[in-house]
């Protein structure tokens, strides 16, 4: 180059370091340096436990199906997978942990809708979404919309009748504003274009409740939890909040079966690592999922708890589903003016 031309390789001179011997020296001190040094850089992942942050208290929908996704992951591996519940503020707590871990593939997160929610509905996050970078979607779990056998109403039509023709005077149980459940009680008010008053709880068990006890009329819940109740008449299931109908509710009609064209509302589990997290590690960790929660064993599992296993877009272009779930419900916080103690 340049106009250069190469002259042969020679031995150092004796007087170069000293010796002649000592160049060689360290040539090969720093050749076997190199070679020391790629095995570290080439470690197979994972070489150490992997933490899953899940930010809700254990025992929930979300948890129960992160324990899931670890065992598998575990059995996978022959490496440790362990649960670490951080619950608070809406999922903010244990999202920001993550966010501020090391780059290195041993601290994802395990988290649900909040995830899209929590950014119109809290002024302020100790995070951004761009802290963070999608590995998989591992499940979804559609909701369904349930309510007292005493509410003269057998399908949504007939329900829209009622709620229109008596504002105010029906109500609906929530687990806690701006949670999944919430969230899809007022997308269905807004759709219908009634009028219903809300009534928050502290998870969705009293929520639940109160429902069957006949105090509030309805509520929407996850499919697992009012299958049971739906079956044994204790409720009347109305219609599912997905595109398609549930395996646990086969009878039970779409909202968009039952008149409600367009309206869909549902959980999903979304896995993320944070940012930095190098590629082949990201890749590794999408690959192994899906292989993962894909077995006929695991999608049984998940169908027991009410959720299924969707088809598994690459990392890449979960972020296009999350911005989409992001302003669908930012546009509707807003709209409906939602806030949270």
């Amino acid at each position: 180059m340049g106009g250069r031309t190469s002259k042969p390789l020679e031995p150092p001179r004796a007087d170069t370091f000293g010796f002649a011997t000592c160049g060689w020296l360290a040539a090969g001190i720093m050749v076997a340096l190199m070679f020391l040094a790629h095995p570290a850089h080439a470690q197979k992942y994972p070489s150490q436990p992997v933490r899953v942050v899940v930010p809700f208290a254990a025992g929930g929908g979300t948890d129960v199906l992160a324990r899931t996704v670890a065992q598998g992951l575990s059995e996978r591996w022959g490496a440790p997978v362990f649960v670490d519940n951080r619950p608070g503020a809406g999922s903010s707590i244990g999202t920001d942990a993550v966010a501020k871990a090391a780059p290195d593939g041993y601290t994802l997160l395990y988290t649900s809708p909040a995830y899209a929610i929590n950014p119109a509905l809290y002024k302020t996050l100790p995070f951004a979404q761009d802290d963070l970078v999608p590995v998989a979607i591992v499940a979804a779990a559609p909701l369904v919309l349930a309510i007292h056998p005493s509410v003269p109403a057998n399908s949504i039509q007939e329900l829209i009748s009622l709620l229109k023709a008596n504002p105010k005077k029906y109500n609906y149980a929530t687990s806690g504003n701006g949670s999944i459940l919430h969230m899809a009680a007022v997308l269905f008010c807004a759709m219908a274009d009634v009028d219903v008053v809300n009534i928050p709880y502290r998870g969705a068990a009293p929520a639940m409740n109160d429902v069957l006890s006949g105090q509030v009329a309805f509520i929407f819940d996850q499919v697992s939890t009012a299958a049971q109740l739906i079956a044994s008449q204790r409720l009347k299931g109305l219609a599912v909040t997905t595109s398609k109908r549930s395996a646990l509710l086969p009878d039970v009609p779409t909202m968009s079966e039952a008149g409600l064209t367009g309206y869909e509302a549902y959980t999903w589990s979304l896995v993320l690592a944070p940012r930095g997290t190098p590629k082949h590690i990201i890749n590794q960790l999408a690959t192994d999922m899906r292989a993962v929660v894909q077995t006929p064993e695991m999608k049984k599992r998940f169908l027991d708890l009410g959720a299924e296993v969707p088809d598994a877009p690459p990392p890449e272009t979960i972020n296009e589903f999350v911005a989409s779930e992001t302003r669908k419900w930012g546009e509707l916080i807003r709209a409906a003016n939602i806030t949270v103690n």
